[in-house]
């Protein structure tokens, strides 16, 4: 058992590893070298405009559900709404390139979940934003002691330094809840009980609580992701994979303790809760539609 145990761990570590290299450089080279002031100028009064274009933005924007908490911090803090910042915050790392590109790698045999962890993600980021009060300021959410915004001199040696550091630090604690994340998944492929999966297979409910449960508690990165769901296709329903593969790039336990550093204890219950309904609804919506459909994935 130890051994097929292994297998199936090291398959899922070394496909998901040059996605967490492509992933750390990316994201790295965004908090150093992109300027937030750039992103301030291109978003829209208009709110439906606004939280569109700021989807956009999270589409263009490689960060994982990690680096991105920070950004999201020095975004509110030089002036951008935020409910703009929501979006951007939710969308960034679970539509972008990177993501999108090791989701086609794992699914590559049945591309619907990379088109339907776009369209569905893509909505309930729109979603978010549109649902965030617009009179909430930064005064209500940030916590007196954030720590504010890093800045680089002009030397671009020392922003090379910075680069790697970054780079460096994001992949290795990156890559420790991946290794958690496919061991996890690895011990249900092996030890669980198939008798109590083929139970959660059966309701819609409980499958996707027990993916969303699952995610949430791994934390497990966005760009690596799609290779510990598809570990679960046959097991459990389509909706139940589409909403691990949505919520837990939006908020996870590790990402909500690096929000806690950050941002008021009520409103990051807030939104946990209003990511969480969103993307359960996700899934139950994918399942109906592919039930009524007669559609298989």
């Amino acid at each position: 058992m130890f051994d097929v145990f292994f297998m199936v761990f090291l398959s899922m570590f070394l496909e998901g590893l040059p996605f967490l290299i492509i992933g750390s450089l990316f994201s790295s080279f965004i908090l150093v070298y992109v300027s937030e002031e750039r992103l301030l100028k291109s978003i829209p009064h208009n709110r439906f405009l606004g939280v569109l274009s700021a989807c956009f933005i999270g589409f263009v924007f490689p960060v994982c559900e990690c680096a991105i908490v920070p950004v999201f911090s020095r975004l509110v803090k030089k002036g951008l709404p935020l409910y703009i910042a929501v979006t951007i915050l939710v969308s960034a790392p679970l539509i972008n390139p990177i993501v999108l590109l090791s989701t086609y790698y794992a699914f590559t045999q049945t591309l619907g979940y990379v088109y339907l962890r776009f369209i569905m993600g893509f909505l309930v980021a729109y979603s978010i934003g549109l649902l965030v009060p617009s009179s909430l300021k930064r005064g209500d959410v940030l916590l007196p002691k954030a720590h504010a915004a890093k800045a680089y001199n002009c030397c671009c040696e020392s922003r090379f330094t910075d680069f790697l550091n970054h780079a460096v630090n994001e992949f290795f604690g990156i890559t420790r809840f991946f290794i958690l994340g496919s061991m996890s998944a690895s011990f249900f492929q092996v030890v669980f009980p198939r008798h109590l999966l083929m139970g959660l297979v059966g309701s819609w409910f409980l499958s996707i609580s027990f993916m969303m449960v699952f995610t949430y508690l791994t934390s497990v990165c966005s760009e690596v992701d799609a290779f510990i769901a598809r570990s679960f296709m046959g097991q459990f329903t389509p909706g139940a994979i589409i909403s691990f593969l949505t919520f837990g790039p939006m908020i996870d336990l590790r990402n909500t303790f690096l929000h806690l550093n950050y941002f008021r204890r009520k409103y990051v219950l807030a939104l946990v809760f209003l990511i969480a309904a969103s993307n359960f609804l996700v899934g139950f919506s994918v399942n109906c539609l592919l039930w009524i459909g007669g559609v298989y994935l």
